[in-house]
């Protein structure tokens, strides 16, 4: 009887191992998630991402960045297909937003619509309030090079933005800062 009881109890306890998802070692989160840094993960099995942009991080360009970055020095690349939801923070005394347009050429001084549905954060041409924050959230359906640029007017065009870029061939998300020409007012130049 007793072997019976000691067999139903190793049972049980490899159907809940079994159950609960692996864990990231000493995070809590599972196996499949990834921290790349402090501003950016990406979950493997999902298929999703999530950046945190910081709006005025800090006082380079102006105060004008996304997470001290500008002019288009950053990329996040993200496989066709992925959900990417982004949280930004706006850390400083002016309005700031974020919206994904097409990486084309000229940087708009006013916004336009974004190029996925859900990938603005509203109010876009007037901007989330010192210190508010908001979130988007969208799935990247088509390849090619975006931007994620501030809406608010001419914001963008002084240098308030990073690429998204979206590939088929990606095998993972990642955040990379790169070396570009800046051009004040165009994302031509600086492609990743």
């Amino acid at each position: 009887m007793m072997q019976h009881i000691r067999a139903a109890a190793a049972v049980a306890c490899m159907a809940v191992a079994m159950a609960v998802p692996a864990r990231a070692q000493g995070t809590g989160a599972p196996a499949s998630v990834r921290q790349v840094n402090q501003y950016f993960s990406y979950d493997s099995v999902a298929h999703s991402a999530r950046l945190t942009i910081v709006a005025s991080l800090d006082s380079s360009n102006q105060a004008l960045n996304f997470n001290g970055s500008s002019g288009g020095d950053l990329a996040v690349e993200v496989p066709t297909g992925w959900t990417l939801q982004v949280r930004m923070v706006n850390n400083g005394p002016l309005r700031h937003s974020a919206l994904v347009i097409a990486a084309d050429g000229e940087l708009p001084i006013a916004p336009r619509d974004p190029v996925f549905a859900g990938s603005g954060i509203s109010p876009i041409e007037r901007g989330l309030a010192p210190k508010a924050h908001g979130t988007m959230q969208f799935v990247a359906k088509r390849t090619g090079s975006y931007g994620i640029v501030c809406g608010v007017p001419a914001h963008a065009q002084l240098g308030m933005w990073l690429f998204l870029v979206v590939r088929d061939d990606a095998p993972v998300p990642s955040y990379r800062f790169l070396s570009t020409r800046k051009v004040l007012g165009s994302m031509d130049g600086a492609r990743p």
